[in-house]
């Protein structure tokens, strides 16, 4: 194992690495690990907003699909993962595409979700997304039979 400030003391590191580059102080910095850190970060936001959307379109799948699941939680369980994934969409607008090229795959997932979570079968639900993405995003938007 490295002997390195950043595998010792990982968030002295980071702090280290923020005043270094706040000062402008370039050549002092740890450029190989920042790139790296850089990277994963990038790769987390990607999960994240994907993430969301699997949730948010499992929910909406069972509330079309499922309607004695429905109540003011669930309801309230989508507008939860709708504004969270809005708003990292909003301050990251280049995920947006992301999102739409995953879509496809990310609703496949959703209906291996809500047949767990509704416990129906995933043949209940449509081989492809019957909304599009900016449907799933609109605020007041819940799809009924």
């Amino acid at each position: 194992m490295s002997d390195s400030a950043y595998d010792r003391d990982y968030f002295a590191w980071l702090e280290r690495q923020r005043d270094l580059l706040g000062a402008g102080r370039l050549a002092e910095a740890d450029l190989p690990n920042l790139a790296e850190e850089m990277g994963d970060l990038a790769r987390q936001e990607k999960r994240h907003v994907l993430t969301r959307l699997v949730v948010l379109l499992a929910h909406l799948l069972e509330w079309r699909h499922a309607p004695m699941l429905r109540g003011g939680n669930r309801q309230t369980n989508i507008a939860d993962q709708r504004a969270g994934l809005a708003a990292r969409l909003d301050r990251s607008p280049s995920l947006r595409p992301v999102a739409e090229m995953s879509f496809a795959d990310c609703y496949a997932r959703a209906v291996r979700a809500a047949a767990l979570g509704s416990g129906l079968p995933a043949e209940t639900f449509p081989n492809e997304c019957p909304w599009t993405l900016a449907q799933v995003l609109e605020p007041d938007f819940l799809p009924e039979e």
